[in-house]
């Protein structure tokens, strides 16, 4: 469901409190995103997880932006 690109990992901070955030950034294949919803391994984690992120700033407790590279 997605690429042979090695996912990126990354920690910041939330610009409004300074607390850590934590995510990985990876490349989905062009429907694997679509395929992930409705595979019952991915929502065995993807349920769970739910539980265990907070909303912040306004958004959604799983927030996923859709990005592109830029090939800087």
């Amino acid at each position: 469901m997605v690429t042979d690109e090695p996912s990126a990992c990354f920690k910041g901070e939330e610009h409004d409190n300074g607390e850590p955030i934590y995510f990985e950034m990876f490349e989905w294949l062009g429907d694997g995103v679509d395929r992930a919803h409705s595979h019952p391994e991915v929502m065995a984690i993807w349920s769970p997880m739910d539980a265990l992120c907070e909303a912040r700033g306004g958004q959604p407790n799983m927030e996923f932006p859709q990005v592109e590279p830029l090939g800087l």
